[in-house]
C-alpha cells in the first residue's frame, strides 16, 4: 500500500510572473464598488459628460474582474465627477474604511476627479500617492479627441509603507485599529518597472470597446430615425424625388428600396446616391433590375443574403444581414442592411431599408477579439515557462476524468520536482533559477504531445496529464522525462544526487471509477513524488489505482 502525505506546501498562486510582486495581493478580501453607498450618491447628484451618455463602459467589468483574478491588480474607470463606469473589485481598507468615513472619502474623491486629472496634463499615464496614503496610476481615455474618463490601476504600494501615516490616520478617523492594519496587510507591494506595461494594455483596451460602443450606438440612432421616415412617407416622396435626395444627402449610407417581383426578378425603385460611395453603382441602374449590383457583393455572402431575404418575405420580419463588398481601388469593405418588408397587394415584397459601411467596426471588433484572446491565454499559460499554469491544469484534468469516466480508458498523472532547486537558487542566483525553470518546462514539454498536458504546478513543481495511458506507458515516459533532463547537463554544484539538474517523479494510472477521484489521483502522484524523494531522489516512483477503495503499487 502507497503511504499517503499531506501536500500542505502546494498553494495555487497568481498566474501573473513571479517578478510583479514583492509582497501579494489578498482578492479573496476585496469589495465591490458598484454597490457602494457613496457610489449611489454621486450617480444620482452628477451629470454625465456628452460622449459618455453613448458610451457603454460596462462590458469591461468583466475583463477587469478577469484581469483582477489573473493579475491581482484593481482595475477601474472613473469619469470627472469620481463615478464608477466599470471597476473589479477593490481593496477592503479602501472600501471599508477610507471610502465609508466622510472626511476620507472627500479625499478619495478629490484624488479620483480633480487631482489626477491635473497631474496627468499631456501625459500617457501619472502614478501619484492618493491623499489617504496609498499609489494610484492613472491613465486618460481620450476618445474623438476628447479627455472624457480615466482608467485606474492602483491600491497598492511600492514600498514597505509609512506605519507612521497609517497609524495617525487609523487615531485621527477613528478606525477600528486591528481591523485598520488587517486591511491594510493585504495591500501588495508592487515592482514599479511592471506598471507600464499593463496600463498600456488596459488603456487600449477600454478605449477600443468605448469607439465600438460610441459607433454602434450612434449608428443605431441614426438608423432608427431614417427607417421610420423611410416606412411613414415614402409612397408621399415617390412624386418629389428631389426632396427624397435632399433629405437622403444628410444620411452617411444608403435609403432605398427592393422590390421582389412575384417572378422572382428583382430592383430598387428607390436608392440614394450613396449607393454610389457603397457600391460604385448609380442609383438609375438598379431601377429595373439589380444585375449590375450583384457582381460588386461578395459571392460567398450572396447566398445568405438572398435566403435571409426570402425568409423575411415569408414571414414578413425584419431583414438584416451583414455582407462583405468588393471596391475597385479599396479591396474587401464591410457593410450591413436593415430593412422592414411590406407585402403588396399583387402578392410581391417591398423592403424599405438603409445600408451603411461598417468596416470601421468590424477592424475595431476584430482588434477586441484579439485583446480577449490574448488575455485568455495569458489566464491560462505559465508567464516564465510558457507552458500551461496550474488553472489550465486543473481544467484539462477535469475535462479528461469526465471523458474517461465514460470511456473507462487509463489516465495517468506525472508529478515533477527538481530537485535541490532551493540550493540551487542559494548558489547560482534567481535569474539563473527562472532560466533553469524554463529549460525543464521545455524539456518536459517537448515529451508530452496533445492531448496530454504538461504544466507548471507551482514552484519547481511540473506536472503532466496523460490521457489514455496506462501505468507501463507513463512509467516509460517518465523515465524518459527524467534522463533527458539529466542529459540537459545543467550544473548543480550543491546537489547531493549529481553534478546536473535532477529530477525526482511521482506517476499514477488508474480507470475514472467513483472511488478513484481527481483529488484521490492527485494525493497519490504527490505519494509517489515524496516517495521517490524519501528513497534517494533522481528516480521514478508509480503506483496503480484499482477499482478499489485501495491503491496498488507496482
Amino acid at each position: 500500500m502507497v503511504v499517503f502525505m499531506q501536500d500542505d506546501h502546494k498553494k495555487s498562486t497568481p498566474t501573473v510572473a513571479q517578478a510583479l510582486f514583492k509582497r501579494f495581493p489578498s482578492t479573496a478580501h476585496m469589495r465591490d464598488p458598484q454597490d457602494a453607498e457613496w457610489k449611489r450618491e454621486l450617480d444620482k447628484q452628477c451629470s454625465a459628460h456628452e460622449l459618455l451618455e453613448l458610451i457603454d463602459f460596462s462590458p469591461l467589468t468583466r475583463i477587469f474582474h478577469n484581469f483582477l483574478e489573473v493579475v491581482g491588480l484593481p482595475v477601474s474607470i472613473i469619469d470627472f465627477n469620481a463615478r464608477v463606469l466599470a471597476s473589479s473589485k477593490w481593496q477592503r481598507i479602501c472600501s471599508e474604511f477610507h471610502r465609508t468615513n466622510r472626511q476620507t472619502l472627500a479625499r478619495c474623491l478629490e484624488c479620483d476627479a480633480v487631482f489626477a486629472r491635473k497631474i496627468l496634463g499631456d501625459k500617457p499615464y501619472a502614478t501619484y500617492r492618493c491623499h489617504n496614503g496609498l499609489t494610484d496610476c492613472a491613465v486618460p481615455i481620450i476618445i474623438e479627441g476628447q479627455h472624457v474618463a480615466n482608467i485606474f490601476v492602483g491600491q497598492f504600494f511600492f514600498e514597505q509603507p509609512d506605519m507612521d501615516f497609517f497609524t495617525r490616520q487609523q487615531k485621527e478617523f477613528g478606525f477600528d485599529k486591528k481591523a485598520y492594519f488587517t486591511a491594510l496587510s493585504e495591500v501588495p507591494i508592487v515592482a514599479e518597472e511592471k506598471i507600464p506595461a499593463i496600463l498600456n494594455l488596459l488603456s487600449g483596451l477600454a478605449h477600443q470597446i468605448g469607439q465600438l460602443s460610441l459607433a454602434e450606438k450612434r449608428s443605431r440612432a441614426a438608423y432608427a430615425s431614417v427607417e421610420q421616415q423611410v416606412i411613414d412617407r415614402t409612397r408621399q416622396l415617390q412624386s418629389s424625388h428631389k426632396l427624397l435626395n435632399k433629405l437622403s444627402s444628410q444620411v452617411p449610407g444608403v435609403i432605398y428600396q427592393f422590390h421582389l417581383r412575384t417572378d422572382g426578378t428583382t430592383c430598387m425603385p428607390y436608392a440614394s446616391e450613396g449607393l454610389r460611395d457603397l457600391f460604385g453603382v448609380s442609383p438609375a441602374e438598379v431601377q429595373e433590375n439589380v444585375d449590375t449590383l450583384l457582381p460588386v457583393i461578395n459571392q460567398h455572402d450572396l447566398p445568405r443574403i438572398w435566403s435571409a431575404m426570402l425568409e423575411s418575405a415569408e414571414v414578413q420580419e425584419v431583414w438584416n444581414e451583414e455582407f462583405r463588398v468588393n471596391m475597385p481601388g479599396k479591396g474587401i469593405q464591410w457593410r450591413e442592411g436593415t430593412a422592414s418588408p411590406e407585402r403588396l397587394p399583387d402578392g410581391s415584397t417591398i423592403w424599405h431599408g438603409f445600408i451603411q459601411d461598417i468596416s470601421e467596426r468590424k477592424h475595431i471588433e476584430a482588434t477586441l477579439a484579439e485583446a480577449r484572446h490574448r488575455l485568455e491565454a495569458l489566464s491560462i499559460t505559465d508567464s516564465l515557462t510558457g507552458i500551461a499554469n496550474r488553472r489550465q491544469f486543473d481544467e484539462v484534468l477535469d475535462r479528461e476524468y469526465q471523458h474517461h469516466e465514460q470511456t473507462a480508458g487509463n489516465l495517468a498523472l506525472i508529478f515533477i520536482d527538481i530537485d535541490y532547486f532551493k540550493r540551487y537558487n542559494d548558489n547560482y542566483g534567481h535569474i539563473a533559477g527562472d532560466e533553469c525553470l524554463r529549460k525543464v518546462a521545455h524539456c518536459i514539454a517537448q515529451h508530452v504531445q496533445f492531448p496530454a498536458c504538461a504544466a507548471r504546478f507551482g514552484g519547481e513543481e511540473f506536472a503532466c496529464i496523460l490521457p489514455d495511458a496506462g501505468l507501463e506507458a507513463a512509467t516509460v515516459l517518465a523515465e524518459q522525462i527524467r534522463l533527458a533532463i539529466m542529459a540537459l547537463n545543467i550544473p548543480h554544484a550543491k546537489s547531493c544526487v549529481a553534478t546536473c539538474v535532477t529530477v525526482s517523479l511521482g506517476v499514477v494510472s488508474g480507470q475514472c471509477f467513483p472511488t478513484n477521484t481527481i483529488a484521490k489521483m492527485v494525493r497519490a502522484a504527490d505519494a509517489q513524488l515524496y516517495n521517490a524523494k524519501d528513497n534517494g531522489r533522481n528516480r521514478v516512483e508509480y503506483t496503480f489505482l484499482s477499482d478499489t477503495d485501495g491503491e496498488q503499487t507496482v
